[in-house]
């Protein structure tokens, strides 16, 4: 199963060229998400921004798209060991996105007013008495 996220793109950079000692340059893009959430008990808005990184032949995937659009992206979550010029080792996590969908129109946000207060004012509904069947009394002793 594959790792998804939705929402709307709050930001997405330009190609990066990141030179590397010894090899070629690789490309590198971001693109931010906003995931954020309401809470449809509380109808507070649960803030959340995921930045997904691009790199090599998916640092296009990007152009297709723009600020505002709802897209689903597919990603890994990967992790990798680096030796540092000044001598340490360090670890460092990147969410690399490897595809992106367009959705339609996505809907996360809170409920009206007049919904609400539609919902609060409705009569609450009577539960209607069952009939017991004809052969309520058994032999059963419990």
């Amino acid at each position: 199963m594959a790792n998804t996220y939705k929402g709307k793109i709050e930001a997405i950079e330009g190609i990066q060229f990141i030179q590397r000692e010894g090899r070629e340059p690789f490309q590198k893009r971001r693109l931010m998400l906003d995931v954020s959430r309401f809470d449809g008990m509380t109808g507070e808005k649960r803030e959340k921004h995921i930045i997904f990184d691009f790199n090599g032949k998916n640092a296009i995937l990007p152009d297709s798209y723009k600020v505002g659009d709802y897209v689903e992206v597919a990603f890994d979550v990967e992790s990798y060991k680096a030796n540092k010029k000044d001598g340490t080792t360090g670890w460092f996590t990147s969410v690399s996105g490897y595809k992106i969908t367009a959705i339609g129109v996505y809907q996360n946000k809170p409920a009206t007013q007049e919904a609400q207060t539609q919902v609060q004012t409705s009569a609450p509904v009577q539960p209607t008495p069952t009939q017991a069947p004809a052969q309520a009394a058994s032999d059963c002793p419990f």
